[in-house]
């Protein structure tokens, strides 16, 4: 469960967080020879737009120039100082953008019992695990949620094998599609159509997406778009029906999180919130407690990335040349992990 975030003010912890990653490796530095390869990732910058009041593109012009460009000047101090940076390739990328969404109960899809995804998970019949980290292994639940801002996860069990109360599910096996999957995905659905089981989810939605669920050990099948009444259609053909122009390489990048060997992890229904395809903010929607901006939709505000490159002793067309070498004419985050 992702609690509220409360407003960081000037900086918040987030900057000491920062702080600590460079000093000690600024420390580090000074005691032994600097390594071949050196990676930094700092948090602040993410999680301080999550909270913060004047919105996350403002919130995050700040923290950049108040925090992380001080912190960077004092890692190339020390890099300088030992000689380190002169024939250095430098990279500098993020993992995702971010969308400002409200700050209010209607807009945050949260856990509770009337308004809310639990709602309609209990509302179809299913008996959902609690909202927390660990629970007895013989914890009494058919169906799991779990939300990650623009996206949300939901797995459910065969609940033949635990139909009566009290009976721990057996989840070793797949759910059942028709018996067990298709119900709670036309449950959502009907949820964001008409509101039934949770009225504040009308119009919350954008797609809700399934697939048949395959035995432990086989690769897991691509997520269809679920159209209602048991119909599903596949991705890519429902977006061309259905134009999402504020979406990036939505078929691709689905393919790459929930398709293969442990494609099963990303649930049997995926339920995608009307988040940055939208263009007013009071349209936006998140799985989450209360927030000021979120990620994770294939939407380009939440997608696209900066990539730099520098090296002191190579031109931009050499570094160019070089970049479209390794990662082709169109860089994604996994060729860069390649």
């Amino acid at each position: 469960l992702m609690e509220a975030a409360a407003d960081p003010g000037p900086h918040g912890l987030y900057a000491e967080l920062d702080e600590e990653v460079i000093d000690t490796l600024v420390d580090a530095l000074k005691k032994d020879a600097p390594p071949r390869f050196l990676t930094v990732y700092l948090t602040g910058t993410d999680h301080y737009a999550h909270g913060a009041k004047d919105g996350p593109d403002p919130a995050r012009r700040r923290y950049l120039r108040e925090v992380v460009d001080p912190l960077l000047a004092k890692l190339r101090g020390a890099l300088v100082a030992r000689g380190a940076l002169a024939r250095r390739t430098v990279v500098v990328t993020s993992d995702h953008g971010h969308t400002e969404v409200l700050h209010d109960e209607a807009h945050a899809l949260g856990t509770g019992d009337t308004d809310d995804p639990p709602a309609v998970v209990r509302g179809a019949g299913y008996r959902l695990r609690p909202f927390s980290l660990e629970v007895d292994e013989k914890a009494d639940f058919q169906a799991v949620l779990a939300y990650g801002g623009a996206m949300a996860y939901a797995y459910v069990a065969d609940r033949s094998t635990c139909a009566a109360p009290g009976v721990p599910c057996d989840w070793a096996r797949p759910p059942r599609y028709k018996e067990d999957v298709l119900p709670l995905a036309e449950a959502f659905f009907q949820a964001s159509r008409e509101g039934r089981h949770a009225p504040g989810m009308r119009g919350s939605l954008d797609l809700v997406l399934t697939r048949k669920p395959r035995p432990a050990g086989e690769d897991a099948a691509p997520f269809e778009v679920y159209v209602g009444g048991g119909k599903t259609v596949p991705l890519g053909r429902y977006l061309s029906q259905h134009q999402h122009p504020a979406y990036v390489a939505v078929e691709r990048r689905f393919a790459e999180l929930a398709v293969g060997p442990q494609g099963d992890h990303a649930g049997d229904v995926l339920l995608l919130a009307r988040n940055g395809g939208e263009a007013d903010v009071a349209d936006r929607y998140y799985f989450a407690g209360l927030y000021r901006s979120w990620h994770g939709s294939p939407s380009r505000k939440d997608s696209e990335v900066p990539l730099i490159v520098a090296h002191p002793g190579k031109s931009r067309s050499e570094l160019e040349a070089l970049t479209r070498r390794a990662l082709g004419p169109a860089p994604t985050q996994v060729a860069l992990q390649k």
